[in-house]
């Protein structure tokens, strides 16, 4: 006797939850952190070429009292600044799609588990 299996229909998997919808957030996920990342990172990396107070306040300690010095606005580069940005904008998305493949595994087992279930279960029985 050979089990047919039954047909599938795509609302009644949804609604009966065997189509599974968070892998696809999941991605979506990825790509909005990835953009968020990329932000983050480059906005980062541009206030590091911003100018900065100087460390004194504008005072200068000279000789026997503290006299007002003139306010340079000069640009400080800030290197480590930078460095973090670019630290973001490489390393961020990269640990985002660790982690999201990571979850993503975890339903492609439930896939394999299902089907491998379906295939004992509808096998012909000669």
């Amino acid at each position: 006797m050979v089990v047919r299996r039954p047909v599938s229909n795509p609302i009644g998997d949804f609604l009966t939850f065997r189509w599974m919808i968070t892998p696809l957030l999941i991605q979506a996920f990825f790509w909005l952190g990835t953009l968020g990342c990329l932000l983050c990172g480059g906005r980062v990396m541009l206030s590091s070429f911003e100018s900065r107070p100087d460390p004194l306040n504008g005072y200068e300690r000279a000789g026997t009292g503290v006299e007002k010095a003139r306010k340079s606005s000069a640009s400080n580069f800030a290197v480590m600044e930078f460095a973090g940005g670019l630290m973001i904008v490489v390393m961020g998305p990269l640990v985002l799609r660790i982690a999201c493949e990571l979850d993503i595994i975890l339903f492609k087992i439930h896939d394999e588990l299902k089907s491998t279930n379906d295939r004992a279960r509808y096998r012909s029985n000669d």
